[in-house]
């Protein structure tokens, strides 16, 4: 939960949109005000949260809480029927929500590191070997036997398993590469309050780049090894024993399944799903899901 500096009154969130020039076609406010923002999926009586399709969205209508904003064009659906909570239905719900936390929300802090002397007596009895130029975040936990080299970084919200290695100049758990836009209106980050889950067994390259997921966390399963100059975007999924390799660009979203090779130079579109032991072939740009135990070539990828 992310809290704001105080309790923000449905007027000053109104006016806000006014002042955007964002339209609103429909609101029911039965609150005084929010207190803090939620994922849709975690609401509650005093929460600011947003839908901008209903393709992601896992909980039942009734279930929702607090206050949501709600795109136009989910009005008259049936799942719009069964909203009882207070709501505000406009043309761009995602960048509203973005220009109400950057509006109201507590000042952006800058990330505080444990010492040298505090990781050596925090972290260098449990670990193989951590550099003293590696910087680890004070939440941020490391399990037994890993090996973190010079120059890592670890930001807020890490959660590092045992035996595992971490190359240098990597960073794991800064903010995705998430905006809201609207056009004639400067781009409004998206602010990610999710971590980065790395389990047990995970080897980690070179100059990779781990991002934190938006409100879930981004997941590095058991066993998975990932190659030099990676980069994986927030709330990414990747299962077990599945090995992504050298320069390879993971969107935020996807979800990776067990034992998949992922060729150097891949990409993959934003919330795709690849199956379980599929094999992405070199330089492949993957824009559909790759169903199980399949391989694909080629841009756009296809089955061989």
């Amino acid at each position: 939960m992310v809290m704001f500096k105080e309790m923000i009154d449905v007027p000053a969130i109104l006016a806000l949109a006014s002042k955007l020039g964002l339209r609103v076609t429909d609101s029911k406010i039965s609150l005084i005000g929010i207190e803090s923002v939620q994922s849709i999926d975690n609401t509650n009586s005093k929460s600011l949260s947003y839908i901008s399709s209903l393709d992601y969205v896992k909980v039942p209508a009734h279930s929702l809480k607090g206050l949501v904003l709600l795109p136009s064009n989910l009005i008259g659906t049936e799942y719009f029927q069964e909203i009882s909570t207070s709501y505000i239905a406009t043309d761009d719900p995602k960048y509203l929500f973005a220009c109400i936390y950057h509006e109201f929300s507590k000042s952006q802090t800058i990330p505080s590191f444990f010492s040298k002397a505090e990781v050596e007596e925090l972290f260098a009895k449990k670990c193989l070997y951590i550099s003293e130029d590696a910087r680890i975040a004070r939440n941020v936990e490391v399990g037994e036997g890993a090996i973190i080299y010079g120059n890592v970084y670890l930001l807020e919200n890490t959660r590092i398993g045992a035996n595992v290695t971490i190359k240098p100049n990597t960073t794991i758990g800064g903010d995705g590469f998430g905006y809201a836009t609207r056009t004639g209106y400067p781009p409004m980050k998206i602010p990610h309050f999710g971590g980065v889950i790395v389990g047990n067994n995970v080897d980690i390259g070179s100059s990779v780049s781990i991002d934190r997921g938006v409100f879930a966390n981004t997941v590095i399963s058991d066993s998975v090894k990932i190659d030099n100059g990676v980069h994986i975007a927030h709330n990414v999924v990747v299962g077990e024993r599945s090995l992504i390799i050298a320069h390879s660009e993971v969107s935020g979203s996807v979800v990776i399944g067990n034992d998949v090779w992922i060729a150097p130079s891949v990409s993959i579109r934003e919330k795709l799903k690849i199956g379980n032991r599929a094999f992405v072939g070199l330089g492949s740009v993957v824009t559909k899901d790759v169903e199980e135990d399949s391989i694909v070539f080629g841009v756009p990828a296809k089955p061989a």
